[in-house]
């Protein structure tokens, strides 16, 4: 899959985390999708991603606030479909 300026985007399947035992951070594993040329599609599992408490709490922030314009966006997309 790739978007308008032919960056790959990988679709996330699913995820893993929890505390990181003997360390102040999150760990972070993605399940994600890539697709061959003939059209198959085959499941990948990153390694571990490891985040301090404060960049969690960023991380979070960050998907809340880009999460509410997509949100956003796609109610106005709704009405406009609407009129």
């Amino acid at each position: 899959m790739a978007i308008k300026n032919r960056t790959s985007v990988f679709p996330v399947t699913d995820w893993k985390a929890g505390p990181l035992p003997g360390y102040q951070a999150l760990a972070l594993k993605l399940t994600y999708l890539t697709y061959s040329a003939d059209g198959t599609n085959t499941e990948n599992r990153s390694q571990f991603f490891a985040f301090p408490p404060e960049m969690v709490e960023t991380l979070i922030s960050e998907l809340q606030r880009h999460l509410r314009n997509l949100q956003k966006s796609d109610q106005s997309d709704s009405q406009q479909e609407k009129h």
